[in-house]
């Protein structure tokens, strides 16, 4: 019992510090452009830079550095000209911790005073006009261009690599359900009957693999329940891209042609990324990448399928549109 309330105080403390800190950071941007909220993780810290490529004047990107070593906090403010800002995730200075993303997001909402979007640091738009769809109206709860169809649930599942918040949709569902953004196994009866109206039973979740709410599913959920909407923003693929795997597939087997050859192209677009002028300090990060394939050019010559393929195609269009802004 008081290992659990020591536990839930230093949570609430945790918050309270890193609502203050993300506020501040929000702050800096003027009331005419919507923040883009950028949360960076150690494995994928080496993407700082170039996610932060294609953003529309009218958007404003924000980073917050969750578990990120001092070295590359300091090496992201030398790097990048955003408003940046590190995320305390202990009380007793253990830099090598990390808040779970829905923690994050749980501040981020507490901190910020209008909608807002987040962006996922291996997800690139590569297209500007991409950002003439991104708007919201007032009966929205939430937007963005990745969603999943399942066949046994009647509405979409967003997924959140890039998505728009209606902050007074998000506030008002979260608030009379007891809610937040965070991951759950349990809900309140109330919510699970509001959730019937969806053909929820009372152990069932949005994923029948997942015994759980996922990050902001709840949210969603109660949000269709209410009768809100989800603005599905075009450009998926074509003017924005989600990656995936970069936080854990160099350190894995994987059967290189699993999913039409997706671990090649996470290996693929690192490679890519690590040969770009300013990121030598990370190569040896990615040494098994380097011991497996020697280079970016050394894998496409050794895996002809991929090379012909269209994975390969989008990986090198994302990389040309991204390094050509960067040097603009």
């Amino acid at each position: 019992m008081a290992e659990r309330i020591a536990d839930q105080f230093r949570r609430w403390v945790l918050h309270r510090l890193n609502t203050r800190r993300i506020a501040r950071v929000l702050r800096e941007i003027t009331p005419d452009r919507t923040p883009v909220v950028f949360i960076v993780t150690q494995d994928i810290v080496h993407l700082t830079p170039w996610c932060l490529q294609n953003i529309a004047p009218s958007f404003a990107p924000v980073v917050l550095l969750n578990g990120v070593s001092p070295e590359d906090c300091d090496w992201v403010r030398r790097t990048v000209k955003v408003p940046t800002t590190v995320l305390k995730a202990s009380l007793t200075g253990n830099q090598q911790s990390m808040l779970s993303h829905g923690r994050t997001l749980n501040s981020l909402f507490a901190a910020a005073t209008r909608d807002f979007c987040i962006q996922d640091p291996d997800c690139f738009v590569v297209d500007l006009k991409f950002w003439e769809s991104v708007s919201l109206s007032a009966q929205d709860f939430a937007g963005g261009p990745f969603v999943e169809h399942h066949a046994d649930r009647s509405h979409l599942i967003p997924s959140t690599f890039f998505l728009m918040f209606n902050l007074t949709n998000y506030r008002r569902i979260c608030g009379e359900y007891d809610i937040d953004a965070d991951v759950t196994r349990t809900v309140s009866q109330r919510v699970r009957s509001r959730m019937k109206l969806l053909n929820y039973g009372d152990n069932e979740f949005p994923h029948s693999f997942k015994k759980y709410f996922d990050t902001l599913q709840a949210y969603w959920v109660l949000s269709f329940a209410d009768g809100l909407t989800f603005r599905e923003m075009p450009g998926e693929r074509q003017a924005i891209f989600h990656i995936g795997g970069t936080s854990y597939l160099h350190r894995c087997e994987i059967d290189p042609a699993h999913w039409d050859y997706w671990p090649l192209s996470v290996h693929y677009f690192n490679l890519c990324i690590l040969e770009l002028p300013g990121m030598e300090r990370f190569r040896q990060r990615f040494a098994g990448l380097y011991q497996q394939h020697g280079s970016a050019s050394g894998l496409l010559k050794s895996q002809p399928g991929f090379a012909a393929g269209w994975r390969r195609v989008e990986i090198d269009r994302i990389v040309e549109a991204i390094s050509r802004t960067s040097a603009d």
